[in-house]
């Protein structure tokens, strides 16, 4: 076992598994690492996907602040990579998950490009 203090001045004192520290500032971050435990059991397998594709490739053509993507995908996703036309990552737009099948994004000011959902 090993036992890690920080202070600006520690009296520390270990007595079995009882560790004592006394200290001039009132805040001590206390550390203490035990000897790791043998690994535990494989988990059950997780059920099957949907099926079909889990990423989603929307092209708004015109300049709009307001994309309505219809995707599909069947559940809401976790990752939405924008650019513009010119292949420019965009960041800081707003995302609402309207439901399981279509995603609104807003955009200040309006933007045409590709939105890659995931």
């Amino acid at each position: 076992m090993s036992v890690s203090v920080s202070a600006t001045r520690v009296i520390a004192s270990v007595v079995g598994k009882q560790i004592t520290v006394k200290t001039a500032r009132p805040k001590v971050g206390i550390q203490v690492v035990g000897v790791q435990g043998p690994p535990g059991r494989d988990g059950t397998g997780g059920t099957g996907g949907a099926g079909g594709s889990s990423a989603y490739l929307h092209t708004q053509s015109a300049a709009s602040s307001t994309w309505i993507i219809n995707h599909n995908l069947g559940f809401r996703p976790t990752m939405i990579a924008v650019e513009d036309l010119f292949g420019n990552g965009i960041d800081g737009f707003l995302t609402e998950h309207v439901s399981n099948v279509q995603t609104r994004l807003s955009f200040n000011p309006a933007l045409a490009g590709r939105a890659r959902l995931l």
